[in-house]
């Protein structure tokens, strides 16, 4: 894959190849929290799961999709987003906003299951319980503080802010890069 991803002259990613990997075990984690927390799907607050009524293989099988779909994208888009903001060559439109696009969605969906995952433990530890005192008052607090908002609500609020940390991101990215390339 580091090959597939690799700018060939330069070596230059805006993803870092090493984000690609973590992104990929994160969406793993995330199921497997998932199932961990409410096999039968009784507590999932996932809105598209719960419009959707979907089941494990459904889920699995978005899962899987969604991850090559957007790994596959971000290496395609690299080349032509490197092209323009570091060797500043024209691309088409479309492509250039695609790409950034196809990057911020990564950077989001990542960001998003850094949340997911680490919520779904604490949910699993609140529904189990747990012989840990202190993880016991970790899990107590964090559940007060979810009662206090709409989940919906809450987690659309929630994806905006990973969206705006997302732009941060490229930005800061593209800029990094453009510095290490002694480029202006």
């Amino acid at each position: 894959m580091k090959k597939i991803y690799t700018n060939s002259k330069n070596n230059i990613r805006i993803i870092p190849l090493l984000f690609v990997y973590i992104y990929f075990f994160l969406v793993l984690a995330d199921i497997g929290t998932t199932y961990l927390a409410s096999p039968d799907l009784k507590y999932e607050q996932n809105i598209i799961i719960k419009t959707f009524k979907l089941g494990w293989i459904e889920i699995i099988t978005l899962a899987s999709l969604s991850i090559f779909i957007i790994i596959f994208f971000v290496i395609k888009s690299n080349d032509f987003l490197i092209k323009f903001f570091i060797k500043k060559k024209k691309v088409r439109k479309k492509r250039f906003i695609l790409g950034i696009i196809i990057h911020i969605i990564f950077f989001t969906h990542f960001l998003e299951t850094l949340f997911v995952v680490p919520n779904n433990l604490l949910m699993y530890f609140y529904l189990n319980g747990t012989k840990l005192k202190l993880l016991e008052k970790v899990v107590s607090y964090y559940i007060h503080f979810n009662r206090l908002f709409d989940y919906a609500s809450f987690h659309i609020v929630l994806i905006l802010v990973f969206i705006l940390l997302s732009v941060f991101v490229f930005v800061l990215r593209i800029k990094y890069i453009k510095k290490r390339m002694h480029l202006k």
